[in-house]
């Protein structure tokens, strides 16, 4: 669908669900005039449109991709109750679509959705404070924090990265013993990954095993 070419205003709004349907379907004529619709719904303050009109802006489907865009309707669901678009939001930032990459912006949304009760925000920042990213330099003690608070949330994605940057010597001087104890946390919440690193760790013969 292009911006300047779409279907007149409805006489009709379908329903959240139904436009839903059709925008995550095949492919089809209707599909434009859906998006007019959904782009109506969400000037009424439905948040799952606003969501749905982000996600489609951030990621090009359907309409050509337009950040500011997205932005501006995330922005607008969170304001109407949707806690995750500040994920959305940090994650735009972070993966810099249609934008430049900027840390900064990244873990500003990131530490506010943590503040929100999102606890899947605190892996996202380990992530971001592992490596850096554009002008915010590495700072792997604050990652190692952010990880140990989506470990305390339940994360076994979180134990499996902090497990990994012990044992490659990202958190200062390798350090397997430390890495094993993540390993374990992952292995007894079913990790099969977290399994096979212990049994390699263990076939190698490391210092301290």
């Amino acid at each position: 669908c292009s911006a300047d070419n779409l279907p007149s205003r409805p006489t009709r709004i379908r329903a959240f669900v139904d436009l839903q349907d059709v925008l995550t379907g095949s492919p089809g004529p209707d599909q434009c005039q859906a998006l007019v619709e959904l782009d109506l719904l969400s000037q009424t303050g439905n948040a799952g449109a606003q969501m749905m009109l982000g996600d489609m802006y951030s990621s090009g489907k359907i309409i050509k991709a337009d950040a500011q865009k997205a932005i501006v309707a995330y922005l607008a669901a969170y304001d109407s109750g949707q806690r995750s678009a500040l994920l959305r939001l940090g994650d735009l930032y972070r993966d810099g679509k249609g934008i430049s990459p900027n840390g900064e912006r990244a873990i500003f949304y990131y530490t506010h959705a943590l503040s929100d009760g999102d606890t899947s925000a605190a892996e996202r920042l380990g992530d971001l404070y592992l490596t850096g990213l554009a002008e915010q330099p590495a700072d792997p003690a604050t990652a190692k924090t952010y990880y140990e608070t989506a470990i305390a949330a339940g994360s076994v994605n979180a134990m499996m990265k902090l497990g990994s940057a012990f044992q490659d010597g990202k958190l200062g001087k390798p350090g397997v013993v430390q890495a094993m104890k993540y390993y374990e946390q992952a292995e007894a919440a079913g990790s099969g990954s977290a399994a096979a690193r212990l049994g390699d760790i263990y076939l190698q013969g490391a210092d301290g095993v």
